[in-house]
């Protein structure tokens, strides 16, 4: 299954550089487990929403796990919040181009 993790700044401190660091070390050990398979920040919020990712996982409660072990998260500086998204297809090779073009250099 797949889970759609939308976050929201919540009542913490806005992220700080060391923070940031662990979100992204967390994305990058997240993404090599093959769980988190895709995300980004919006150009504007999206209602309350900053950013969101895909987790592929086996239940909505191990999404969960994930996202509330989000540096993020822990220190307050985001809410998430987990939906179970039935995803019914994806075309692979409309994501080729932009994940060649914006492939991280973690």
């Amino acid at each position: 299954m797949h889970a759609l993790v939308l976050f929201r700044p919540g009542p913490g401190e806005p992220p700080s550089a060391e923070l940031d660091a662990a979100h992204v070390s967390f994305i990058v050990e997240m993404a090599a487990a093959g769980s988190i398979v895709m995300g980004g920040e919006f150009d504007r919020p999206a209602g309350d929403f900053a950013f969101a990712y895909v987790i592929r996982c086996g239940t909505l409660e191990e999404a969960e796990v994930i996202a509330a072990s989000e540096p993020y998260v822990r220190a307050d500086a985001f809410l998430a919040e987990v939906v179970e998204w039935r995803l019914v297809g994806i075309v692979l090779d409309a994501f080729r181009d932009v994940a060649d073009a914006t492939a991280p250099d973690w």
